[in-house]
């Protein structure tokens, strides 16, 4: 857990740190929080960003994976990735599934950026 999951505490907008470790638990039974940082389960700490696609980070202000989105696209920026990084204010988790207007304008981008590297 990022700092960001680990201090949301029970505020719920999609997601909260109990379900978040809920969730890890589930997915990797058994597994320590140390041993979730492993590169094979977890990008945010794979070693090896070269030569990767070019990425959109959609995150709202207000999602507990927010450290996750801003380490995440600085660390692609870094491998020379080209990255594109987007933080919508007061959204919460997954806003970009809600019919607001903010989340048209997410997915807009987010269409208009695929369809660029997408032959047709």
């Amino acid at each position: 857990m990022t700092s960001s999951q680990m201090l949301w505490g029970d505020r719920m907008l999609g997601l909260s740190t109990d379900y978040l470790e809920w969730f890890y638990e589930l997915a990797l039974p058994s597994w320590s929080a140390d041993s979730r940082r492993d590169e094979r389960v977890s990008p945010l700490y794979y070693r090896d960003l070269d030569g990767l696609p070019p990425a959109i980070f959609t995150i709202g202000e207000y999602d507990p994976l927010l450290d996750d989105s801003l380490c995440m696209a600085v660390r692609w920026k870094a491998a020379g990735n080209t990255t594109k990084l987007n933080v919508y204010p007061q959204a919460p988790h997954g806003f970009n599934a809600l019919p607001t207007q903010m989340a048209g304008v997410a997915n807009a981008e987010i269409s208009a950026i695929l369809y660029s590297h997408i032959p047709l």
